[in-house]
């Protein structure tokens, strides 16, 4: 798989989906799928969930850097993910599988967008989980402070 022409909306994923194709994922779609984010967010890690997903070479970050379109996409989908979580609450627990999701999203704009950007992602999901009352569990908290 192609991770930049991916990210640029020019290629499918490894199941065939492209980019815009997963943008228009409805709600129940996003929760119950769980092989997406981690071609629109990919890192430099295998999946412990999918193991088929893409992982990123050095070669790849560069490339994926150097791509302007393929930097809007990841804040784009940024700001997709984002709105999905601000849509529904079944996240806002002490333990849920879009906590790793968080953590992924966070951990993979910090490697191919930068720091400034991640970090103002994170503090958006923190206020938003914060606003709500919710009581995350310590550990994911910490994690996503260090991601």
């Amino acid at each position: 798989m192609n991770l930049r022409a991916f990210l640029e909306n020019a290629a499918p994923d490894y199941l065939g989906r492209m980019l815009s194709d997963i943008w228009q994922l409805t709600d129940d779609e996003m929760e119950t799928c769980h092989d997406y984010i981690q071609c629109v967010f990919p890192l430099d890690q295998e999946s412990g969930a999918v193991p088929n997903a893409p992982v990123l070479t050095k070669e790849d970050m560069a490339d994926i850097k150097s791509s302007p379109v393929a930097i809007s996409n990841l804040k784009q989908s940024a700001q997709w993910f984002y709105q999905f979580l601000c849509r529904n609450d079944q996240w806002l627990a002490p333990a849920n599988h879009n906590h790793l999701r968080i953590t992924r999203l966070i951990k993979s704009l910090r490697l191919l967008v930068g720091d400034a950007f991640a970090d103002e992602m994170r503090m958006k999901i923190l206020r938003l989980a914060e606003n709500s009352g919710a009581r995350i569990n310590t550990l994911t908290l910490e994690f996503w402070m260090h991601s």
